[in-house]
């Protein structure tokens, strides 16, 4: 029982992080130093 709550823990978390990513690199305004990090 644990372990599946584990499990859906991390993956709930994961994808709750991926998602943040996903939004700040899609956004159209960017700090200019964190551009110059990933180039674009």
């Amino acid at each position: 029982m644990n372990s599946k709550i584990g499990k859906t823990a991390n993956y709930l978390s994961a994808l709750l992080l991926l998602a943040m990513g996903l939004m700040y690199l899609l956004k159209q305004s960017f700090m200019p130093y964190h551009s110059d990090a990933i180039s674009l």
